[in-house]
């Protein structure tokens, strides 16, 4: 794994996996939730492949489709002789055969809710950087609140997707109504336990990037979050990825602040947002 691209989620990730997925040489996922799993089920001693195979296939969004769309023989073909395989060497395989679909010999991530999981995920690939995109804290908890799987972790009081994820255990808790004050606590806790664990990183592989900087300075933006993953930056590439931002819906999304706490308020205030319509 190249890179992942984490956040609190209604940050922009999506704008910028799609930018990243145009690149000639990398395959960006667009979500997996797998990896924890294979890790809590296997740690750092491999298991089979068609054990792996099932996690990965079971692993659904909350549409209820799978999160990954590859059929198992596909996977299962990687590995003739069915031999223990460790969880990068498994990731790789598969992740490499659906970058080979696209031409490319790269592969990156972008599951937001990996955060919490960043120290995990570079003790299975040392080298990966990590790319926290984050947004208004205000704007991203009003966009939660719209988004069915934001709304399913506010009703289950439960700050990640990705454990509900696998086996579609999501199905266990119905969704109910919440007040928007939840939200605005679910984007204070997701970003804080990123930062949180932003510190068991190796050095200079953790950098935050803001979906605001897209609006004042697309190209250096684009270009520094390049820089530090270690991407050739073609021009071409450059002009396309841009044609899929829209300045006008960051610049003007929704945005209130009487239902965010202090600590909220305090936490907005130390990013250097403002957390007031003066």
């Amino acid at each position: 794994m190249r890179f992942c691209i984490i956040g609190t989620g209604r940050c922009g990730s999506t704008l910028l996996r799609n930018m990243f997925n145009l690149h000639p040489d990398i395959f960006v996922y667009n979500e997996t939730h797998w990896i924890p799993k294979m890790y809590e089920m296997f740690g750092t001693g491999g298991g089979y492949p068609a054990e792996l195979a099932r996690i990965l296939l079971e692993t659904y969004h909350i549409t209820g489709k799978p999160v990954t769309p590859v059929e198992k023989d596909r996977i299962l073909a990687l590995f003739p002789d069915e031999s223990m395989v460790s969880i990068q060497g498994f990731c790789n395989r598969v992740a490499l055969l659906l970058a080979n679909d696209e031409g490319k010999r790269l592969w990156a991530d972008k599951t937001p809710d990996y955060g919490p999981w960043m120290s995990v995920i570079q003790r299975i690939w040392p080298e990966c950087k990590f790319v926290h995109l984050m947004r208004h804290g205000a704007q991203t908890a009003i966009s939660m609140s719209r988004h069915p799987g934001y709304r399913w972790m506010a009703s289950a009081r439960d700050d990640s997707w990705t454990p509900a994820a696998f086996n579609r255990y999501y199905e266990a808790v119905p969704v109910v109504e919440r007040p928007l004050e939840d939200f605005g606590s679910l984007w204070y806790r997701r970003f804080r336990r990123i930062r949180n664990e932003s510190k068991l990183l190796s050095i200079g592989s953790y950098r935050e990037f803001r979906l605001e900087s897209f609006v004042d300075e697309p190209v250096n933006t684009l270009k520094s979050i390049a820089k530090f993953v270690a991407l050739r930056q073609p021009g071409s590439w450059i002009e396309e990825s841009l044609s899929l931002l829209d300045p006008n819906r960051i610049r003007n999304a929704p945005i209130q602040y009487d239902f965010l706490g202090q600590r909220e308020k305090q936490l907005l205030q130390d990013l250097g947002y403002s957390c007031s319509d003066q």
